[in-house]
């Protein structure tokens, strides 16, 4: 469930950057998603990459333990 959680916020964070861009800088809603979706040099593009991936192992491992312990308690 955690998982879930976090894949829609960070569709939905994407979708608001990118209708924010949009109204900003007079683009259309696919430029404005291209231009937040590519990542270029210099924007530290390992920041961002590195902030999802731990993002998303923090959410898996959640929910494992999450999980583990649901499953621990139905059995007492």
């Amino acid at each position: 469930m955690v998982t879930i959680a976090f894949a829609v916020i960070l569709i939905l964070s994407t979708i608001l950057s990118t209708i924010l861009d949009m109204h900003l800088y007079d683009l259309s809603f696919t430029q404005s998603l291209h231009f937040s979706l590519k990542l270029e040099g210099g924007t530290r593009e390992m920041i961002a990459v590195s902030a999802l991936i731990t993002g998303l192992v923090a959410s898996f491992f959640l929910d494992y333990r999450l999980s583990k312990k649901d499953s621990t308690e139905k059995q007492s």
